[in-house]
């Protein structure tokens, strides 16, 4: 007997000792099964997302489970629940029993302390499993209150539908409360757990009202209710709500969702965002409309941000045209995505140039030119493929013209332009600058519509960078709140007096009306300044743009690259642009777009930008950096020249009446004025103004297009050397007759109109000059010429 006892002792000791060591840390932490519920700023439901367990749970205290919910639950479960220590024999041997009637396992006889065992450490569900799964309920029982294990299994248990807990099954299956359930409502939840998929509300209605109907009658028959409560309960209707899982803003639930850790808040129960209910069921619509219209055009979708700008809040967030439609690709997020965002990154480029000497008034050449770049000349073309001649800076952004915009990039340096797109959030543009080129001024880099939307946000608040926000507030399941990472930290990009210079010129309708015409996507009825950009394979455009209350950022095109037909970004993202910000602007009262501190004003000819003298026509008020504006008179107007001849004077006076004004351009724009149409004689107009046109006429306009200073070029050992003759382009009038071609001083070739032809190309450093039939210099560039696998 005694070594019956102590065998049985030496047993029970290890399983003794389980029981009563403490609780694993974290064992009962709702983490685990913790839906999170995204809300909008108005705190109505987005989504409530899965939990690492795949479901929804909300967890609720002891105290708000009502006593007939409680009732309901340990009728269908564990009517004696009280009564034992967490395992009962009678329900075991009476699951033994219905099993072997049955030939096949048909009861458990697990309590509910035993469940919760299994849920928070699933086991097997075989012989060893279920003794583990007794241990552990003996062991929670011995540190838990009885109200602590109800609770815990209440909050645990599943429902279906992806769903855990009490409280979220009241929400989802009546729409209401736990606390606010009927007794008949109760019930059916309870009938639930034994089979969620078996019982599920929505699919096996029939099946769930039958053991529904078995839950009351238990009830009775263990007095868990009276008689009386139970009949009302039968005959009450149970108004079972209608399925629907809960998902608005679907791109932006899924872009929070995957940022939660990011922003530190992996804890976080509940998260308002700041998303508008207003707002963003409208850019649904404008997008969905806009997409529907373009579709002849081959653009199957778009996406859009709204963004507060005092405050960076994201109030709408459209990632395409329809999340559900596969066939367009919908689920893919366009404000996330990178792409080519072309013209819509030369502000930034021109806010540098604002910063370091240019100004509006400043006149670039719009000429067919070759840059020099380390993997060869780079040659770009305007949209519109002509050349405009001298053109201020302000017509220039405003017009979108390419050459240029590579040429303010080149000015400004590629190193500085890169560094002010880094300032202003652009951190896609992860590569180098000579990865990028000067191409990086006409947007050749991808970014995201979201880092567009960003630092526009930030031009509107005069060059400093601000994170977006689209959280507002966390908390944890327990109410504490949570502290909210940003995605970067404020700075500020641009001078403010530059970025206002800017501003004013994307919000000039008249400056852009050349290329784009009065009546544009861009006009609106209250201060706005707007940029477009179209991509290079026109598989993308865009438009973004901001009043000082909101900025709206707008892409347009398909997620596969397909070439979309005769859009632009004006035509494409443009009219949606227009559609939202109007309807975001709704209510608000716009503020000055521009803040002119800092700022002064000159009356300059629109032609050469210099102060504008009497014989200026169309002279016009621009604004400048204090201190920046010009100090010299226009060069292109003036009055005939009193020394002339009188043969001279009657042929200028001819000229004046054939082309109806003398307007001497300046040398670099004859050759320009001739191709135009604009002027037969340009160097006459020059002497007539009592300039020294005859040094025009003899070649002072004459450039080397090709090549461009700093060229390099690579002699490939697998090719003969007369295959790789260096291609020469002079630009110059044809009257000067023959160009002499001259390569570190040697005679290289002449060339006649149109000043094509070609050098010997040989391994080193190279100066390459072009003269007048006098010997005179006309221009000259240095490039470079090396052997493959040699530096």
């Amino acid at each position: 007997m005694k070594l019956a006892l102590v065998v049985a002792l030496a047993a029970l000791t290890p399983a003794i000792a389980f029981i009563a060591a403490p609780l694993p840390e974290g064992l009962l932490d709702y983490r685990p099964i913790l839906s999170v519920k995204l809300l909008d700023r108005d705190g109505g439901l987005l989504r409530e997302l899965r939990s690492a367990s795949d479901g929804r749970s909300t967890p609720l205290a002891p105290a708000e489970v009502p006593e007939h919910v409680r009732a309901a639950f340990l009728a269908a479960e564990d009517h004696r629940f009280y009564g034992h220590l967490g395992v009962s024999p009678t329900a075991i041997l009476r699951a033994a029993w219905q099993n072997l009637r049955a030939g096949h396992v048909v009861s458990g006889g697990s309590t509910i302390s035993m469940q919760l065992a299994r849920t928070l450490i699933p086991r097997e569900r075989t012989l060893s499993g279920k003794v583990q799964e007794a241990l552990w309920a003996l062991r929670l029982e011995a540190h838990l209150s009885k109200e602590e294990l109800l609770t815990q299994y209440l909050n645990r248990v599943p429902f279906g539908n992806n769903t855990f807990g009490l409280e979220a099954a009241a929400q989802l299956y009546f729409g209401k409360k736990a606390k606010h359930l009927s007794l008949g409502q109760a019930a059916m939840l309870a009938a639930i757990p034994r089979g969620p998929t078996a019982y599920n509300p929505y699919k096996k209605p029939k099946a769930l009202e039958d053991r529904r109907g078995w839950v009351l009658t238990r009830l009775a028959s263990t007095e868990l209710a009276t008689a009386l409560d139970v009949e009302k309960a039968r005959a009450t209707p149970v108004d079972l709500t209608a399925f629907q899982a809960s998902f608005r803003a679907p791109h932006f639930v899924e872009f929070v969702a995957s940022h939660l850790d990011a922003w530190g808040l992996r804890e976080a129960a509940v998260v308002q965002t700041s998303l508008d209910p207003r707002v963003q069921p409208m850019v649904e619509t404008q997008v969905a409309e806009e997409v529907s219209r373009l579709s002849e055009r081959r653009v199957s979708s778009a996406a859009s941000i709204v963004v507060d700008n005092a405050t960076g809040q994201v109030l709408a967030y459209v990632g395409s045209a329809d999340f559900f439609n596969a066939a367009i690709g919908g689920q893919n997020d366009g404000l996330q995505m990178k792409r080519q965002p072309g013209s819509a990154l030369k502000p930034f480029v021109y806010a540098e140039a604002f910063r370091t000497g240019y100004t509006p008034a400043t006149v670039i050449p719009d000429l067919e030119t070759a840059f020099g770049a380390p993997k060869g000349s780079y040659a770009p073309k305007n949209y519109d493929r002509r050349l405009h001649g001298p053109v201020r800076a302000r017509e220039a952004l405003a017009n979108s013209y390419n050459v240029p915009a590579v040429r303010v990039a080149d000015d400004v340096g590629l190193p500085q332009a890169l560094a002010v797109l880094h300032r202003a959030g652009f951190e896609s543009l992860s590569r180098s600058a000579e990865h990028y080129g000067l191409g990086l001024a006409l947007g050749n880099g991808e970014v995201s519509l979201w880092e567009a939307a960003r630092a526009y946000s930030g031009l509107s608040r005069g060059g400093r960078l601000e994170p977006l926000q689209p959280v507002l507030r966390a908390w944890k399941a327990d109410g504490t709140e949570l502290s909210i990472l940003r995605e970067v930290a404020p700075r500020r990009f641009a001078d403010a007096r530059a970025v206002a210079l800017v501003t004013h010129i994307l919000s000039d309708n008249a400056a852009r009306a050349r290329a784009f015409g009065l009546d544009n996507a861009l006009r609106l009825p209250f201060p706005a300044a707007a940029k477009t950009g179209t991509s290079k394979g026109y598989s993308d455009n865009w438009t973004v743009g901001f009043t000082k209350e909101r900025t709206v950022a707008v892409w347009a095109g398909n997620f596969d690259g397909t070439p979309m037909v005769h859009v632009s970004g004006i035509t494409g993202a443009g009219p949606i642009f227009k559609r939202v910000m109007l309807r975001a602007m709704d209510g608000l009262m716009p503020a000055p777009l521009v803040e002119r501190r800092g700022l002064e004003s000159a009356r300059i000819c629109p032609l050469s930008g210099g102060l504008a003298g009497s014989s200026c026509p169309g002279a016009m008020e621009e604004l400048f950096v204090a201190g920046t504006a010009p100090g010299h008179s226009c060069e292109m107007h003036r009055e005939l020249s009193a020394g002339l001849s009188e043969g001279l004077k009657q042929r200028c006076l001819q000229l004046a009446a054939a082309e109806g004004r003398l307007v001497d351009l300046g040398l670099d724009f004859y050759d320009w004025a001739r191709n135009e149409g604009l002027s037969r004689e340009p160097w006459l107009a020059a002497m007539c103004l009592g300039k020294d046109g005859a040094a025009a006429q003899r070649g002072g306009n004459a450039r080397i297009l090709h090549p461009a200073k700093g060229d390099e070029f690579l002699l490939l050992a697998d090719l003969p050397l007369a295959d790789q003759a260096i291609p020469v382009r002079i630009r110059a009038t044809p009257g000067l007759g023959a160009l002499s071609v001259l390569v570190d001083g040697q005679p290289s070739g002449t060339l006649q109109p149109p000043f094509t032809g070609r050098i010997p190309a040989t391994r080193g450093a190279h100066v390459l000059e072009v003269r007048d039939p006098q010997g005179l210099v006309l221009d000259s560039v240095r490039f470079l010429v090396r052997e493959e696998g040699r530096l």
